[in-house]
């Protein structure tokens, strides 16, 4: 079962200003630059609430998936990540629902934009918090 929002990535083209821009919303100083291999964007992450996050993101390129996203869409939600009690018997369950749900990633399962009105939901398994 879906229990919980983990995090969600907004795409902007500005990044400085969408940092400024969320840590207003949720009324928060808490903003980690993870330390992450180059992969096409940069990233910053928001913490607010019980363990969640907004993450943003930038295309540093011109030729990654971010990029295209961002030309095509423009600034906002690129995707939003949910954690499960259960990861393979609640993909199992979406899955005879008929949502639809590409291979799996890792120790994550994706539902298709196809099957979330747009959205692509990332599906982990729930981790403890410190």
């Amino acid at each position: 079962m879906i229990t919980r929002l983990d995090h969600f990535d907004v795409i902007v083209a500005d990044w400085e200003a969408g940092i400024e821009q969320y840590k207003k919303i949720f009324n928060t100083d808490k903003v980690v630059y993870p330390d992450m291999p180059a992969r096409g964007y940069k990233l910053a992450r928001i913490e607010f609430g019980d363990h969640q996050s907004v993450n943003i993101l930038t295309p540093t390129d011109e030729v990654g998936p971010w990029y295209k996203h961002l030309q095509r869409h423009g600034d906002g939600i690129y995707l939003v990540a949910m954690q499960a009690d259960n990861l393979d018997e609640t993909a199992e369950g979406l899955r005879e629902r008929g949502v639809r749900m590409p291979v799996p990633i890792g120790g994550t399962r994706v539902i298709h934009p196809a099957s979330a009105g747009g959205a692509l939901i990332l599906l982990s398994e729930e981790r403890p918090h410190e």
